[in-house]
């Protein structure tokens, strides 16, 4: 019986809902798009904040697989790899119980034969064995416990068995690897790894192929690091303590050789499920995302959320009031006050379901621009949970929006709402207020953030990187074995086209993604007073191909038979290894051996103006550039300055040259100023999504603004109309009710101030490099705040002030 009493009278509530909403359609069309915004807005952010936390967390032994990186510390020099020695897998593994498995991974060659196709880039690894016994990658076709066991196997994705083998099976097929050609057996197709993976790949080659290290003994720990090396611990097991006995371990291997160089050589356990977002150490695999930036979108998403949700609760309390007769006529034909509570709530709750029901269009539909904002690939696809957690938020943002006309208004005593008592509501206009204040501080935030991003990338782009990066074409010369075969024929051959003003070989280039150095020591100096450089291998014309400026002495000259041996310093070299630059100046570079350390002396005939070979988040580099001159040395790149004017015959000429040497591989230039703005991806994604959440947000909260502007000056309507009687001017009568609304947003512009600074300061503080940060973006957020509000205020203020007094004074 209770069941059947209560459903008419939900159906009675919910007509007289779609009622109040028909004869309301601004106001209802007002909330629900401000509320539908914010929804929407959240639940994007949802979807990039949930892929980001699950990265590397399909495998099923994620919470117990770390990775071993090495910290190298030298003369100062801060050093903390992704990679460690090949020997270390084996010696932790030996050394303590609680290892349960290891794996190693190294980069093979990225050309693959199939048939008689080549492929190029593929992401290629040489990998243990126990590599499905540590991470979980699905067998398609083939066994887990014989893949990868043996010399001449190898393992494909079914991405690549498709690109491969087409619709044949894979499994007994040969693929051929690297320029050379040597061929391996597929023996196993696994799953593809879900884009949620720190580590992606196309082809597993057996380890047993690759070929062992030379050096043994205590210098194997600290020579060819080069290996991703992972180890799964037993359930239970104590990482920290496994990277004590690490530290034992090392003490006892290599503790002599470390303090001969008054170094530090520290092994370090990372979290498998920490990678993608708290790694940003040397030689990643891939390039991974930042905590920072989660933190930033999930903050954003909260805040714009919330200014809807203010914005809703405020419209449905200001509109409520006009409400109190209706209130007080429902109280004087019997109905009681729970009867008006569950109304006012079911109205709420209406118009709440309605905004997130349009939410989740507007979030279907802008799914393609959020993805191309943030670089994912993000789809609906199991945001079940998600979506059922603002879902979840449907009664909570009702029972808030609904909370004030439910209870406050069903207490109105019914003579004195029907005598018009009880209408301004006091308590409400102050509620109001505080919630204006909040939604436009939220709204200042933002702002300003978005102001500072763009000011610190406008700073980069402005700043001197100490080189000249215009026309610099990129030529990658790996995989290619018949350029890097003739690489001094193919540069004479690029270089006689009028079109290009300079090229130099090099093993690698500020921007580039190899990483070399070496310790170095002044001559005549102890081996103590070493001191960690980064080394750029390469011909005599990188100076004059990059531009960089001499601060002393001079360039590399192939002219002079000495400078085959000789050096060039960066200014930052030259500060860490604590030396006068000066003729007849040396550096000894200190090579590691079975028979101890070897030092080979080199002069130094020129120091170059600092340059930048990262991004402003990190400090200038102390480098050495030299000639890459030892036997068998193969550069990887060749750097071509183009003339201005000539860079399309230059392109059509390294394009042809290419081919005429190339044994297959594509043309693949880049340019040097793309790769240095590619640096900074994160930087411009953070600031489109500023740009667009601000927007976003300060729409929002100016559709708040606008219903409570109609509202008030609906009001004041016969106020007005008095005035202009009395002479009021239509001047002065804007500004008298903007005046109501521009104390709140003023409020709310200083007490955003310092929180936006704060903020501000928090993200600058992790760049080396960065703008002076003055009161200018937060001064201007403000005025644009206040600007912002007044044009939404006035859109009503200005139509009230110049509307006919007569008509609002005609019912007196």
């Amino acid at each position: 019986n209770s069941a059947l009493r209560t459903s008419p009278m939900l159906l009675h509530h919910l007509k007289v809902a779609l009622r109040h909403v028909r004869r309301q359609k601004g106001y209802a069309a007002l909330n629900v798009g401000g509320l539908a915004l914010g929804l929407a807005c959240a639940f994007l952010i949802t979807l990039y904040v949930r892929h980001e936390l699950a990265y590397d967390r399909h495998h099923a032994n994620a919470e117990r697989i770390y990775r071993i990186t090495s910290e190298v510390q030298l003369a100062g020099e801060y050093t903390h790899y992704v990679r460690a020695s090949p020997v270390v897998a084996a010696a932790l593994q030996a050394a303590d119980p609680a290892v349960e498995a290891t794996v190693r991974l190294q980069e093979a060659d990225a050309v693959v034969k199939a048939g008689t196709r080549r492929f190029f880039r593929e992401r290629t690894f040489y990998a243990d064995a126990s590599f499905f016994r540590v991470f979980t990658a699905p067998f398609v076709s083939g066994s887990a416990a014989t893949a990868l066991t043996a010399p001449g196997q190898a393992v494909i994705t079914q991405r690549a068995a498709r690109r491969y083998f087409g619709a044949a099976d894979p499994v007994g097929g040969t693929i051929y690897l690297g320029s050379w050609e040597a061929p391996v057996e597929v023996v196993g197709v696994i799953e593809d790894a879900p884009e949620a993976s720190h580590l992606h790949y196309d082809v597993l080659v057996s380890m047993a192929n690759l070929l062992p290290i030379e050096p043994s003994g205590p210098e194997a720990w600290v020579t060819g690091v080069n290996q991703l090396t992972y180890v799964l611990l037993r359930p239970g097991a104590r990482p920290e303590a496994l990277e004590a006995r690490a530290a034992s371990l090392v003490e006892r291997t290599i503790g002599s050789l470390v303090r001969q160089f008054k170094a530090q050589y520290v092994l370090h356990l990372q979290p498998l499920t920490s990678i993608h977002l708290h790694s940003n150490l040397m030689e990643e695999a891939e390039p991974g995302g930042d905590v920072l930036y989660v933190y930033v979108f999930g903050t954003v998403a909260l805040i714009v959320l919330l200014i809807a949700c203010i914005n809703f609760t405020n419209l449905a309390t200001a509109r409520a009031l006009n409400r109190a007769r209706e209130v007080g006529l429902r109280k004087a034909l019997g109905a009681g006050r729970g009867e008006l509570i569950r109304q006012f709530l079911a109205e709420s709750f209406a118009l709440t379901l309605a905004a997130f029901v349009l939410a989740a269009g507007l979030a279907w539909a802008l799914l393609p621009v959020f993805n191309d904002l943030t670089g994912r690939s993000l789809t609906f696809a199991g945001t079940l949970g998600a979506f059922g957690l603002l879902a979840a938020g449907v009664p909570v943002v009702a029972l808030l929006a609904g909370a004030y006309p439910a209870f406050v208004l069903s207490s109105y005593v019914p003579v004195e709402t029907l005598r018009g008592g009880s209408r301004s509501g006091p308590g409400g206009l102050a509620l109001r207020r505080a919630l204006v204040v909040t939604q436009f501080a939220l709204s200042v935030v933002l702002v300003a953030g978005s102001f500072v991003v763009q000011r610190q990338l406008a700073f980069t782009r402005a700043q001197r990187l100490g080189f000249d990066t215009a026309r610099v074409v990129v030529l990658p010369l790996e995989p290619d074995e018949g350029v890097r075969a003739q690489e001094a024929a193919f540069k004479a051959a690029v270089l006689a086209s009028p079109s290009v003003e300079a090229a130099t070989l090099t093993d690698n280039y500020p921007a580039g993604p190899n990483e070399n150095n070496s310790p170095f020591v002044p001559g005549g100096k102890p081996d103590e007073a070493s001191a960690l450089l980064w080394v750029y291998d390469s011909d005599f014309d990188l100076v004059r191909t990059l531009g960089l400026g001499l601060a002393w002495g001079r360039a590399l000259d192939a002219r002079r038979g000495t400078d085959s041996t000789a050096f060039l310093l960066n200014e930052a070299a030259v500060r860490v290894l604590g030396m006068a630059a000066e003729e007849g100046a040396e550096v000894v570079e200190l090579l590691g051996g079975p028979g101890g350390t070897t030092r080979l002396a080199h002069p130094v005939v020129g120091v170059v103006r600092d340059f930048h070979t990262q991004s402003f988040r990190h400090a200038i580099r102390p480098v050495v550039i030299r000639l890459g001159s030892t036997p068998g040395f193969q550069y990887n790149y060749l750097l071509v300055r183009v003339r201005p004017g000539g860079l399309e015959p230059a392109l059509a000429h390294l394009k042809t040259t290419w081919a005429r040497f190339s044994d297959g591989t594509p043309f693949n230039p880049s340019f040097l100023d793309a790769e240095f703005d590619a640096l900074y991806r994160n930087e411009r994604q953070l600031g489109k999504a500023f740009g667009y959440f601000t927007v976003l947000a300060t729409l929002i909260a100016c559709l708040g603004l606008l219903g409570l502007s109609a509202h008030a000056t609906e009001r004041r309507r016969k106020e007005i109309g008095v005035r202009k009687v009395l002479g009021a001017s239509v001047p002065g009568l804007v500004g008298l009710l903007a005046r109501d609304f521009a104390r709140p947003v003023g409020l709310a512009v200083v007490l955003a101030a310092p929180v936006a600074y704060f903020a501000a300061e928090r993200w600058l503080g992790s760049f080396a490099y960065r703008t002076p940060l003055g009161p200018g973006p937060f001064v201007l957020a403000g005025a644009l705040a206040l600007a912002v509000a007044l044009v939404t205020v006035s859109l009503h203020t200005v139509r009230a002030a110049t509307a006919d007094p007569v008509r609002a004074l005609r019912s007196e």
